[in-house]
């Protein structure tokens, strides 16, 4: 009776990825074979034990012989049977699996055809060595499983769940995509629980060229080119960690190609106390290479966006350091030339934070604590708008403690809506005579009204009589039945006098005839803005006076009082010994930083 063997149902290598095997000669060398025995009518064939050979050939006809089973005599119920094929120790199978292979099948003396063809998890016997040059890929449909996953369980010291490199100048040290254009995707997501690890560190040794630690990209509108989470709340840890030692590469390089919508170069997060959302170092003392580089094609995207979320305690949507002598804290550029733009745009909502601060630490040289530039006609260099409504907050604060420095520089005309409150003024000038060698300086006038002035010369007609007219503005903005005429003759002295005329729109101005005579009029503003903006001339220290509390001086150096009287001390004292300890961290970090060199030279 004629036999055949329909197809195969399963034909697999047991536990291959579900156990990492250190040794080769570990993996169970066996395939489970099993298959299904009818007539040519396709009826089972009785129970009962029939006599199988199996032999593996590298063609699917002719070709030459690899392993032979033997003749084995095997049991068929209702049709079926189950083998392991090389489970006899003197038949086992050490093939390589590295060609195709097909298999031979001969039930009772009848050859089945055509060979069957062994399928591709044969050949995983490669898989747990991952020799150079194997090509490991992984395909899940269920949302909660991970297409590939490598685990080290170490939590201290440089461990890597992961390690990639490349030493070619153009290439990158691990590359990750994520296909899906819509929805909360990464292209590439690390963790560290480690208090002293990164949860992405990314080395390119090459010195020259444009290369990368690590470049992410991420073409959804609502995703990220890299997301990095440092989930440990203490130590130094940080989100995305980048170093470059190239002087034209980039610390962190992130680029997202979508023009709309809601995305992020690069958007880190740390929940640490003392870390970092994302920190960037270029160890290069020259060329031109940056800590952090954020660039935004977006007309109203962000080149680089900060954000801290806690509304109490000093906090910073950016902060920027610079310990260069021509450097700059936070550098800011908008390179749009049409659009609301922002060279720097900084948001607070904390009732004692800063919307944008830049601290430049070194005391001499041309520094900047935040420089800002904006190409845009309707942008600006700098924006900052601090939302809460109580508290001592800022839009914008500016302070320096270098004598030769500005708390606040500006180029050009400036507009300010709100009261302006001064503790001296002056304009400074070219000098007019010698404007290449010499400052000239005028005070300004001070006075506890808010004046305004009007000034003139007036030819008195044959009668002694003059009129002089006053802006149409005039009774709107003054408080023109108080104002007053001062009259001045020129020439020989003589009599005269003046008088207002009815609502106060001019005056007339009597004296000797055809005499010239100057005038000068002061006014008192009494317009609907400064009843809103105008402050009193005295004012009470204290707890509900914004300027200054009960105690506390403004400038208490000029009336011999200790610097700790200053309204600020506090503040800027704070300030100074986080710097310091900021400064401290920096070079700790820099130590660590010319350490981990050494580090990857001894675990590559």
């Amino acid at each position: 009776m004629c036999q055949r063997i329909q197809r195969i149902r399963s034909l697999v290598l047991p536990l291959i990825f579900m156990t990492a095997l250190p040794v080769f000669s570990e993996i169970p060398q066996v395939i489970n074979y099993q298959g299904k025995v009818t007539d040519t009518g396709g009826i089972p064939v009785a129970d009962g034990i029939y006599n199988v050979a199996f032999v593996i050939f590298d063609a699917a006809t002719g070709g030459t012989e690899l392993w032979n089973s033997g003749v084995q005599s095997i049991a068929v119920s209702e049709g079926i049977f189950n083998v392991l094929l090389g489970e006899i120790p003197m038949l086992s199978l050490d093939l390589p699996f590295d060609e195709d292979y097909w298999l031979e099948v001969d039930i009772e003396g009848d050859i089945q055809s055509p060979r069957e063809r062994l399928g591709s998890m044969g050949y995983s016997y490669m898989a747990s060595g991952l020799v150079p040059g194997t090509e490991v890929n992984g395909s899940v449909t269920s949302g909660t499983l991970s297409a590939i996953k490598a685990v080290n369980t170490a939590t201290t010291g440089p461990a890597y769940g992961g390690y990639f490199q490349s030493s070619s100048i153009t290439g990158l040290g691990i590359f990750g995509s994520a296909l899906s254009t819509s929805g909360t995707n990464y292209g590439g997501r690390f963790e560290s629980y480690s208090p002293d690890g990164r949860a992405v560190f990314g080395y390119a040794t090459a010195t020259t060229g444009q290369n990368y630690g690590g470049r992410f990209q991420s073409n959804s509108t609502s995703g990220t080119g890299i997301y990095g989470s440092a989930a440990a709340t203490t130590g130094y840890n940080y989100g995305v960690y980048g170093q470059s030692s190239s002087t034209s590469g980039y610390g962190v390089y992130g680029e997202t190609s979508a023009t709309t919508g809601t995305n992020y170069g690069v958007y880190g997060r740390n929940y640490s106390t003392s870390g970092y959302g994302v920190f960037g170092h270029a160890t290069a003392s020259t060329g031109t290479n940056y800590g952090v580089y954020g660039r935004s094609d977006s007309p109203s995207g962000h080149g680089v966006r900060g954000y801290a979320p806690t509304t109490t305690g000093s906090t910073y949507g950016i902060y920027g350091k610079s310990d260069s002598t021509s450097g700059y804290g936070v550098y800011g550029e908008a390179s749009a030339t049409t659009g609301e733009t922002h060279g720097v745009f900084g948001r607070n909502y904390s009732t004692n934070g800063y919307a944008v601060s830049g601290f430049a630490t070194a005391s001499t040289g041309t520094n900047y604590g935040v420089f800002g530039m904006s190409y845009s006609t309707s942008g600006y260099a700098v924006s900052g708008f601090a939302t809460a409504y109580t508290g001592t907050n800022y839009g914008v604060c500016g302070t320096t403690w270098s004598t030769d420095g500005f708390g606040g520089l500006f180029g050009g005309d400036v507009l300010v809506t709100g009261n302006f409150s001064k503790g001296s003024g002056s304009f400074l000038i070219d000098h007019p005579l010698d404007p290449e060698n010499m400052l000239l300086r005028h005070n300004f006038m001070e006075s506890p009204e808010n004046l305004v002035v009007y000034r003139g010369k007036a030819q008195l007609d044959k009668n002694g009589e003059a009129v002089v007219e006053m802006p149409e503005y005039f009774g709107a903005l003054t408080k023109e039945d108080d104002a007053t005429v001062n009259l001045t003759p020129i020439g020989k002295p003589y009599l005269f006098g003046y008088e207002m005329k009815n609502e106060n729109e001019g005056f007339t101005i009597f004296g000797e005839p055809n005499r010239e005579i100057a005038w000068t009029v002061y006014a008192d503003r009494d317009d609907p803005v400064i009843h809103e903006l105008a402050r009193p001339v005295e004012e009470a220290k204290g707890p509900d006076n914004k300027y200054c509390d009960q105690g506390k001086l403004l400038y208490p150096k000029a009336y011999g009082y200790p610097e700790n009287m200053g309204r600020d001390y506090e503040q800027h004292e704070r300030e100074r010994v986080r710097m310091e300890e900021e400064r401290a961290r920096m070079d700790e970090e820099r130590n660590k930083m010319e350490e981990e060199p050494a580090l990857l030279k001894a675990d590559g």
